[in-house]
């Protein structure tokens, strides 16, 4: 896989880098106890306020659909979570096995995978 085909430009919503592991909700899903457990990058298409443990623990938020004034982006700040938003390459497709993120060229990211954040930059890179 190509360096640009793992490296995503948004915009960046709180300042920061971090890295963790890639956790995909979709609208509706919450994380379980268990899945605070390791550092993870939280990746969702509209985060609520109900989210809000989970966006406390992750090490970085991504918000596919969203901007810089949306409830997760503003959440984020307060915590001083790195946050980057704006993703519309990308959709949440939903398995039996797990969420993936997959961008418009079909390239699937499931749960788990390795993820960098640099959101002075806007970046989001797979890998």
């Amino acid at each position: 896989m190509t360096e640009a085909a793992r490296t995503l430009r948004g915009l960046g919503a709180s300042p920061g880098v971090a890295h963790g592991r890639l956790k995909v909700l979709a609208r509706g899903d919450t994380l379980g106890a268990t899945a605070l457990a390791d550092t993870y990058v939280l990746c969702t298409e509209d985060p609520t306020f109900c989210e809000l443990a989970s966006i406390q623990s992750a090490a970085a938020l991504v918000l596919l659909q969203a901007g810089a004034t949306a409830e997760g982006a503003i959440v984020a700040r307060t915590f001083g979570k790195p946050c980057v938003v704006g993703f519309p390459e990308l959709r949440v497709i939903v398995k039996a096995t797990g969420n993936s993120l997959v961008t418009r060229d079909g390239i699937a990211f499931p749960d788990g995978t390795e993820v960098h954040i640099d959101a002075g930059r806007g970046l989001l890179i797979f890998g």
